[in-house]
């Protein structure tokens, strides 16, 4: 009866040794992936701040038009290429937003 009392005794704590292992190696896996993750977002929060930045260069109007004249072939008009628009008044068609006459038509 004691020999079975030990024998369990020596099962039982060879269990509680095991699971403390397995909690142990858990704990480690679970450290490493975190780890892993914040390097990840590092990395990701490094990307962004590169795109942001990128993008607001993009956005200026100075690189807007750099980036029309080069892939659009886009210039500024000539003069004789304008036309100014004025209103004449009151719209004399309802609903109409917009009522004008063209000044210098000399489009050569």
């Amino acid at each position: 009866m004691k020999k079975m009392k030990a024998v369990s005794a020596v099962l039982f704590a060879s269990l509680f040794v095991l699971a403390l292992v397995q909690m142990r190696v858990e704990a480690v896996k679970t450290g490493y992936q975190i780890n892993r993750i914040n390097t990840q977002l590092s990395v990701k929060t490094a990307r962004n701040r590169h795109l942001q930045f990128k993008l607001q260069a993009l956005k200026s109007p100075a690189n807007i038009e750099a980036m029309a004249q080069a892939r659009l072939n886009m210039v500024h008009p000539s003069p004789c290429m304008t036309a100014k628009l004025e209103t004449l008044g009151k719209p004399s068609v309802p609903g109409s937003r917009l009522v004008a006459k063209v000044f210098n038509t000399d489009l050569r």
